[in-house]
Parts: structure tokens; C-alpha cells; sequence
């Protein structure tokens, strides 16, 4: 079914939102700012006398340009709120000036490090020099050090002096690892510190949002209790974060098998979560479906912890789109009106950009809208292509074109960002399906009536599921890793695969041969980049806190001077994902003193 366009107002809206705010991005800077907000207040002057003066000199000949002019209003809006809200071009910035104190409020829940760091993020309100108060703005990731005697704990909107000693947060190391420093920016956070317990002193206890701060108590204790009634600890920090969204105790090794096999999605608290909860409250208040006053308290009631169990799990990008979308397609029910699909899914999109632009940067947004798409638009379109006689088998393919649709429509960003393809996504999201609703079921229906005698079955279903992802990650060729394609090579994938789904949606040949134009810019593209690597030959030399490496690369094979372990964290994510990038195959670990010595000295 085709829709017009006035039909999909809603998914065209935060698409040119979205396309403003990659412009203020892309050049961030006050004169942007300044000639943004002129160029959009003469639109809009020119839009409303247009308006005036529709019939008089009948501007309805023009209205392809005066849509042109609306669509060019909501670019320069984007971009302008994505600048208004950047912290950093701010005049009463922190950073603008230089003080010697800083009053800060933390404004997330901390999280203690391998035991030996407390991080959280805090907003700066003030500064003080020389006994001179002055209030400024902005946000710093502070960490503070634990010593043997432990630090007080600190919580959410504890408001605290610390010293005035940061820095900007620096640039990758190497161009092939975690760029902490964008992550960050995409935050609104350009600064970090590292204290010790002697640096900060606690001014005001809880001053932050009283409805979050009771949240994350609640949180807290829920969590509590998982830790106490399940002994496994991968067990009790997967329900911890399939439940609760609290992942600070989840291992590397359970993220990796959960990775490997395309089940990551399983970990987030996603539509899924909401979906069931709304599924379960719905069934359980089936008694106020008598009158329309009951049927309105009940769907008030719903929404209300909807959100506030969103608002318990952090508010994550997916969390919010499901709790958005729950609410209208609710509110639509009770009221009895028609919803489209696309429409629902826009506005959520658009007011989450509305509400935070750089909502639009993160890989959790990005995919978790994506993966909606691919179930409402491709999910159908794949359905199509087999048909059986027995009921049982339409819905197992059914499940398996929702689990295809997905993983085409976020498979592009997937590699772009984490390097790899899980090969074997299909049977490990058929085998996670019905044991991860009933985690569910089983994590909420312990915590809600606390029947903790539930705990065993529970922890049960957690370690054989791990166990069952862990042997499929553990096949061979589970997963294709070391995929590196750059943005050229993103954008030609992206094309060429929508390009391909549309032209086998509607039998066009032009668009099918388009879209192998693209694939074919992407095999050259990266042909290219092999004989690059074919031809390349340099020494690199870094240092890794407290090792030193040197890496001698000559076309796909490489030399290490280091006495960094093959099997620890720096190897993992330093050293491997720079031999992944410059496709090297073949390593020779060289561990020597003498090399290490020179190496120091350079």
C-alpha cells in the first residue's frame, strides 16, 4: 500500500528536523546561530503574509515553493535548537572562565569501577574565585578515586564542591578504537576531572528531581533483591539488566556472546518490555472494560506506569519510543480514532529530537528506529514470499521474517559501528524468543508480588539461556568480524539495499539497476581499500598507560614489540581493532627488553 504524503506528515517532519540537525552538527559556531535564527524568523514572516494574501494573489499557483519554504523553516528549527542546546557555545560556559571551585549537582546515579573509581556525570551550576561566586552552565564526567577507608556515598543530586582541575576530553589514541571523546560530545559533556576523596566536599544532599531520585531508590532495591535471592552473578546481572536496565555488573564475556549471535537487542530494555507490560496490565485491570469511564481510568492508568517504569529503567532512546508510541495508539483506542503506523512512529521520533537533538547521534536511537521500520515496512513485504499450508509454520515464519527485517534494516549501521555479522542471528533469536518473554514475565511477576520463590526457575532460565548463546557463539564461523567500512562505503550499502528492497517491492527495473550501481561503488570502494592495504608499509609506536607497544606493518602482516598479553583488555581494545582496520591477517608477537627500552625513548 502506498501512502501520500500528507498521510506520513509525521515521519516527514522529524526526517527534515533530523536534517537540520546534522547541518548545526556539522558546522557548530554563534555566527551559524545567528544567521540561522535571521534566515528563519524572514521565512516565517514571509509564510504568514503569504498566508494573508492567499486568494488576493492567488499563491496557491506556487504551492510547490511554498512547501519548499515550510520544509526549509524546519531544517534552519533543527539546527537551530540542536545549536541553542549545545552547552559549549554558551557565554556562561564553565570553561569561559577560570576558577578555583566548582559547585556541581551529580546528575545520574554513580557507578563504582573495578573498585577503585567512582564516575558519574554532574552539572556545573557555579564557580568560585576568590571568594567571588559566579553561575555558569555545562556539564563535567567526574572521577574519583576510592582509597582502602572507602569514599562517602555519593547518589543523585548530591551537590558537591570540587577543585576546578579539568581537561578536555582527548582524541582517540588510534583511529580504530572507541572514540570516548565524540561519545561524549554526543552527550553534551567536553570536559572530565579525576579527584581524589580529599578534592570534593559534599555541600547539599538529594537536591536533584524528587520523582527521579525516588526511581533510581527504587531501582536500586529492586536490583537489591536480584542480587540477594539469585546466586549466579551473570545470572543475577543479566535479570538486572533485562528487567531494570542496570548493566553495571554485567560481564564482558555474557556481552559478547549476546553480540556474537545478533541476541544484543535481548539485553536492552526495548519495546518488547513495554509491549509485555502493557500486555500484562491490560489483562489484569480486564474488569474496569465495562463503561467508558472505567475503560479511560484504566488506560490512564496503564500510560502512567508505562512511564514511570520508563523512567525507572533510565529512559533509554528505545524505551521512550515504545512508551510514546504505547501511549498514542492507547489514547487513539479510547478515543476511537484511526492511527497509521508510520505516523505514530514519526511523532515519536520527532519528539524525542524535540526534546533532546543529540538523542539523534546515538547508536541506540538510531538502531531501535531503524528495527521499528524494518518490522512495519519490511516485515510484511517478507511475509509475502512464502506461504504454507499449516498454521504452525506461517507463524514460525512469520517470527523468523520479523527477525530477517530487522537485522536487514539495521544490518548496515551494525557493521559500521560494531565491525561484525552475526551469521547464525536467525536460530539464536528463534531460540532466545520464548525464553526471554518469560524472563520477563517471571523477573516482574517476583519483583511486583514478591514471590521469591520464583527465584530458583528464574535463575535457571537465565544460566540455560547463556549457556545456549554461548554455544552458538562458539560454532564455527558464528559471527564474520573485522568488517571496516568507512561513511563512503555506509552511505553505498545503505543506498544500495533500500534501492534493492524497493525495486523488489514494486517490480521496477530501473531501481534494481540503480541499486546494483551502488553495491557496485561499494565492491570498488573496498577492492581499493584491499590493494591499499595490499601496498601498505609503516611503524607505529603507542603507549598504553602503562605498556608500550610498537607494530611493524608490511602489507597484511604485522610485528609486535610489546608486553601487552594477547588475551588482555588493552589487546582486546587497542592493539586488536588497529591490526583489524588495516586488514592484517598474519602477527608476530616479539617480546622483547631491549626493544621495549628503545621504544620508551621514543
Amino acid at each position: 500500500m502506498e501512502l501520500k504524503r500528507q498521510e506520513t506528515i509525521f515521519l516527514q517532519l522529524p526526517l527534515l528536523f533530523a536534517t537540520g540537525i546534522v547541518l548545526g552538527y556539522s558546522s557548530p559556531s554563534i555566527f551559524l546561530l545567528n544567521t540561522l535564527l535571521t534566515a528563519s524568523v524572514l521565512l516565517f514572516i514571509g509564510l504568514l503574509l503569504l498566508n494573508f494574501f492567499y486568494s488576493t494573489l492567488r499563491i496557491y499557483r506556487f504551492k510547490h515553493r511554498i512547501l519548499l519554504m515550510v520544509y526549509l523553516l524546519i531544517i534552519f528549527l533543527g539546527a537551530l535548537h540542536y545549536l541553542l542546546q549545545k552547552e559549549l557555545l554558551r557565554t556562561d560556559h564553565f570553561s569561559k572562565a577560570k576558577f578555583e571551585l566548582l559547585k556541581v549537582q551529580i546528575t545520574e546515579e554513580p557507578q563504582l569501577r573495578n573498585n577503585t573509581q567512582l564516575h558519574f556525570v554532574a552539572k556545573v551550576t557555579g564557580g568560585l574565585t576568590k571568594g567571588n561566586y559566579q553561575a555558569c552552565t555545562g556539564h563535567l564526567l567526574i572521577s574519583v578515586q576510592v582509597n582502602n577507608r572507602g569514599l562517602l556515598p555519593l547518589k543523585y543530586g548530591d551537590v558537591l564542591i570540587v577543585k576546578a582541575k579539568y581537561q578536555v576530553v582527548a582524541a582517540p589514541l588510534l583511529s580504530s578504537t572507541f572514540d570516548f571523546r565524540s561519545w561524549l560530545a554526543m552527550q553534551n559533556i567536553y570536559h572530565q576531572a579525576y579527584f581524589k576523596k580529599e578534592d570534593i566536599r559534599l555541600l547539599k544532599r538529594n537536591k536533584g528531581n524528587l520523582l527521579i531520585s525516588y526511581a533510581l531508590n527504587l531501582r536500586k532495591k529492586q536490583v537489591d533483591i536480584y542480587k540477594k535471592f539469585i546466586n549466579d552473578p551473570q545470572a543475577y546481572a543479566v535479570a538486572s539488566t533485562l528487567i531494570l536496565g542496570y548493566r553495571s555488573d554485567l560481564s564482558s564475556e555474557t556481552l559478547d556472546a549476546y553480540a556474537k549471535t545478533g541476541t544484543i537487542h535481548a539485553l536492552s530494555v526495548s519495546g518488547m518490555h513495554v509491549g509485555i507490560i502493557y500486555l500484562v496490565l491490560n489483562w489484569i485491570l480486564f474488569f474496569l472494560n465495562r463503561s467508558p469511564p472505567l475503560l479511560f481510568l484504566k488506560a490512564l492508568f496503564i500510560i502512567l506506569i508505562i512511564w514511570f517504569y520508563a523512567l525507572v529503567t533510565g529512559f533509554s532512546p528505545s524505551v521512550l519510543r515504545s512508551a510514546i508510541m504505547i501511549t498514542i495508539l492507547i489514547l487513539s483506542k479510547i478515543l476511537r480514532k484511526k492511527t497509521n503506523s508510520y505516523n505514530v512512529l514519526g511523532f515519536s521520533a520527532f519528539s524525542l529530537l524535540l526534546y533532546e537533538p543529540f538523542l539523534l547521534f546515538d547508536i541506540g536511537f538510531q538502531l531501535s528506529y531503524l528495527s521499528v521500520i524494518g518490522l512495519i515496512w519490511l516485515q510484511p513485504k517478507i511475509c509475502t514470499w512464502f506461504s504454507f499450508k499449516s498454521r504452525w509454520m506461517n507463524k514460525l515464519w512469520s517470527i523468523l521474517a520479523m527477525s530477517l527485517s530487522a537485522q536487514l534494516t539495521t544490518f548496515p549501521l551494525s557493521i559500521y559501528y560494531f565491525h561484525q555479522f552475526p551469521v547464525y542471528f536467525l536460530f539464536s533469536n528463534l531460540f532466545i524468543m520464548i525464553p526471554a518473554a518469560l524472563m520477563m514475565y517471571i523477573g516482574l511477576i517476583m519483583l511486583l508480588f514478591k514471590f521469591y520463590f520464583l527465584a530458583a526457575p528464574f535463575e535457571w532460565l537465565i544460566c540455560f539461556t547463556n549457556s545456549g548463546l554461548r554455544w552458538i557463539s562458539d560454532l564455527p564461523f558464528a559471527s564474520i568480524s573485522a568488517i571496516w567500512i568507512n561513511r563512503t562505503e555506509l552511505l553505498c550499502l545503505s543506498t544500495g539495499l533500500i534501492l534493492f528492497t524497493l525495486s523488489l517491492s514494486y517490480a521496477k527495473k530501473k531501481l534494481l539497476f540503480t541499486s546494483l550501481f551502488f553495491f557496485s561503488l561499494l565492491e570498488l570502494s573496498m577492492f581499493y581499500q584491499q590493494i591499499l592495504a595490499q601496498r601498505q608499509q609503516k611503524v607505529i609506536v603507542f603507549r598504553l598507560k602503562r605498556n608500550y607497544t610498537g607494530i611493524y606493518i608490511k602489507s597484511n602482516k604485522a610485528i609486535l614489540i610489546t608486553d601487552v598479553s594477547p588475551e588482555s583488555a588493552a589487546f582486546r581494545f587497542y592493539i586488536k581493532p588497529y591490526l583489524d582496520q588495516h586488514r592484517i591477517t598474519e602477527v608476530d608477537f616479539k617480546f622483547s627488553y631491549q626493544g621495549l627500552k628503545k621504544i620508551k625513548h621514543l
